[in-house]
């Protein structure tokens, strides 16, 4: 039998087995052991087994926290690498120059983390060069910008459909286009344009945004008292926005109606009238009367060789003829004379022709010959 009993606070184990023999002993023996004799030993190795267990614990912990961070390092300087990378503006028309505080490693024992240090930056000096190249091209298509602004003589400004002014282009434009004396940004077309300009822009501008075609149009505007004829062209360049071009025109127009007025008197000239152009001699313009003098339907003499109009003879060719009338001309600055000439149908008439030079706006220098059938005479 086992059993445990307490004496002066120790804890002893006892154990009771019975002993008989053959002469008659019955005995129990009895064997008491403190416990002290045999945990001393195993208190003593649980006390070094805890002792070395907390001191690996604790050596692990370090070796664990050393490594992850000879780990995460390089990883994070990858990360504040990739931060100021992303961080950059990179709309920016400047050159961009990252700085990072600390370098990336490139020699790392670790083959991946190497790997990705050398990719980073082989991916930021692709990024600053591309950016330094970027930069260069987008100042010298600035440059050329300015360059091509600074010849423009017209009135250029950007607005959205709903004739918001969002910016004006720097241009050579006339003063008397460029009006506006104020900044146009963010105000209406209403604010400074007579209603019915402003309905006008607003309704090409409608069209050029939908069919993506530029629109052409003239508009008249009061200019310090005075009537200004202008040609306008809106062009779309996004969803929302057109460039507007603003171009003075009034000279154009008053040396059309110049010319309007110059045809109406030749066409009612009782003489019949022809424009040749100095240069290579051809008809450039005829009136009625002279249509009607030598029998040629309208347009029909355009674009032919004055000479078709002489007649011919053994004498004097139809070169030779307009060759001494030029030289005149030059000569004197014009020239008076008889000439013989003939109709499309062949018959002859002679004519009295004044002749003298005239600047063209489209023909350039033409000679202008007024003639009269003195046939009859």
């Amino acid at each position: 039998q086992h059993f445990q009993v307490e004496v002066a606070g120790t804890n002893i184990f006892a154990q009771v087995e019975p002993y008989r023999d053959k002469y008659g002993l019955d005995w129990l023996l009895i064997t008491a052991i403190p416990e002290s004799d045999f945990m001393e030993e195993i208190q003593a190795n649980s006390y070094w087994t805890f002792l070395l267990c907390g001191m690996t614990l604790l050596i692990a912990t370090g070796m664990g926290i050393f490594t992850a961070n000879w780990i995460s390092k390089p990883i994070n300087r990858l990360s504040r690498s990739s931060q100021a990378i992303a961080q950059e503006n990179w709309q920016s028309s400047t050159p961009i120059n990252i700085e990072i505080a600390e370098p990336i490693p490139q020699n790392h024992p670790i083959l991946e983390i190497e790997t990705l240090a050398d990719s980073v930056n082989q991916m930021l000096l692709h990024l600053q060069e591309s950016n330094r190249q970027i930069t260069k091209d987008l100042y010298q298509k600035t440059l050329e910008t300015k360059g091509l602004l600074s010849v423009i003589p017209d009135l250029m400004f950007i607005h959205n459909s709903e004739g918001i002014f969002i910016k004006q282009l720097q241009t050579n434009c006339d003063e008397d286009v460029n009006i506006l004396e104020i900044d146009i940004t963010g105000k209406h077309l209403y604010d400074f344009l007579p209603t019915d300009v402003a309905k006008m822009r607003l309704y090409y501008t409608n069209q050029a945004l939908q069919t993506g075609e530029v629109q052409t149009y003239e508009q008249q505007v009061e200019v310090r008292g005075k009537i200004q004829y202008e040609e306008v062209k809106v062009i779309k360049i996004s969803d929302q926005e057109v460039l507007t071009m603003i171009r003075n025109i009034s000279d154009r127009k008053k040396a059309q109606k110049t010319l309007e007025l110059q045809s109406v008197i030749m066409n009612n000239m009782a003489g019949g009238v022809c424009l040749v152009k100095v240069s290579d001699l051809t008809i450039v313009y005829t009136n009625p009367k002279f249509n009607a003098m030598f029998g040629y339907l309208e347009g029909e003499l355009i674009g032919q060789p004055v000479g078709i109009l002489n007649y011919i003879d053994t004498h004097i060719t139809p070169e030779v003829s307009v060759l001494d009338i030029t030289v005149q001309i030059d000569r004197d600055g014009e020239a008076e004379y008889e000439v013989h000439n003939k109709r499309k149908d062949g018959t002859p008439l002679w004519c009295r022709v004044h002749t003298s030079r005239f600047e063209h706006s489209e023909y350039g220098t033409v000679y202008v010959a007024v003639q009269q059938d003195i046939t009859e005479l």
